[in-house]
């Protein structure tokens, strides 16, 4: 079975995807904050009690008996000091083993995280802003192809030479705006096109 890759499979309507990851990116970055954060109050916690068992163990009790009592005592006494050795132990481990290797994953991950969300976001700025020239191009290609269907019109209803004169100039000056908006309309789609697939190959690198 063909093993399904979340890079060919996070693609929907206007760039969804982008915002649903950038926001899972985000909130993974809190996560492990608050997992460090977790550790290091644990670590605090080992310790400070550590301490407080380990005086109290060493405060001595029944130092005077003799016999069985004597043992009892001793013994208690040795194994609230193994106990209180484990949480010092313990958080010293937290602190030199865990707390480092998970603040290296964290620096690690930041520095991922940023070259990643920086490349990914100056392709998706990229696209945006290609698109939303070739919506202003094609609204003004729209605007100017129905104003030549109104002076067509006029023309032919025009009452007099000097009118009809007058509004085939006009309709000269809007053909040739035509013509230049057609050019820029096709300049603006390959201009897409590239932004477009700029953006798949940044995003879907950045998903692998």
């Amino acid at each position: 079975m063909t093993e399904i890759a979340f890079s060919n499979h996070f693609w929907g309507l206007k760039d969804d995807g982008f915002y649903v990851l950038t926001a899972k990116m985000n909130s993974t970055k809190k996560t492990f904050d608050e997992i460090k954060s977790f550790y290091s109050v644990r670590a605090s916690l080992h310790e400070e009690f550590g301490k407080k068992l380990m005086k109290h163990a060493k405060a001595g009790m029944g130092r005077e008996e003799t016999g069985t009592l004597h043992a009892l005592l001793s013994s208690a006494h040795k194994e609230m000091e193994w106990t209180a050795q484990a949480h010092l132990n313990l958080a010293q481990k937290l602190k030199t083993r865990l707390e480092i290797d998970l603040d290296n994953f964290i620096l690690e991950q930041k520095d991922k995280r940023k070259l990643t969300h920086t490349n990914v976001e100056k392709a998706h700025r990229y696209k945006q802003s290609s698109e939303t020239y070739l919506a202003k191009v094609k609204e003004k290609y729209e605007v100017d192809c129905a104003k030549l269907r109104t002076l067509e019109s006029q023309l032919e209803n025009a009452t007099s030479t000097r009118d009809a004169e007058k509004i085939r100039q006009r309709m000269e000056r809007t053909e040739h705006e035509i013509e230049i908006q057609e050019q820029e309309y096709k300049n603006a789609c390959v201009k897409v096109a590239e932004a477009t697939d700029n953006w798949n190959k940044a995003w879907k690198l950045s998903c692998d």
